[in-house]
């Protein structure tokens, strides 16, 4: 399963959720590849220095992740469209009605109703928040990749 994640700039929460996604996947061998891009992402930016703290707390690497904007190759590629606020779900699904049938937000997938919370450019206690949400969505989100 091709799994791309979406945020507003590819730099925290997207790219968090890619990385942490990786790493259990491997962990408990759910086959998937992930992927993140940004609605409106400044290309080849680098992930925010939080998210790489937290990240590195996490034992993950974050620090090579580049930012990408969304395309529409991106999308038709994905299995598995997922957003972090109802709002960057709704843009989507405007901008490329053909693919709504794969968009969700990561917590509605999983069965929750909460938007990710957006760290950006808070401190880093609002990072490890956003990162603990991120956690307990994407272990979600594998367990029921993994049943099928």
């Amino acid at each position: 399963m091709n799994i791309l994640y979406v945020c507003t700039g590819n730099t925290c929460r997207s790219a968090m959720a890619e990385c942490i996604t990786e790493y259990q996947a491997k962990l408990h061998n759910v086959p998937v590849d992930v992927s993140s891009a940004g609605i409106s992402a400044f290309p080849g930016q680098a992930a925010s220095e939080n998210a790489i703290k937290v990240m590195s707390e996490y034992g993950l690497v974050l620090r090579n992740h580049i930012s990408r904007q969304i395309s529409e190759k991106m999308l038709s590629e994905a299995d598995l469209i997922l957003t972090m606020t109802k709002a960057q779900k709704g843009t989507l699904i405007s901008n490329f009605p053909v693919y709504k049938e794969k968009i969700f937000t990561l917590t509605e997938y999983v069965g929750d109703s909460n938007d990710i919370l957006d760290p950006f450019g808070s401190d880093i206690i609002v990072y490890r928040e956003c990162a603990m949400q991120l956690t307990e969505a994407v272990m979600k989100l594998l367990s029921k990749i993994k049943e099928g």
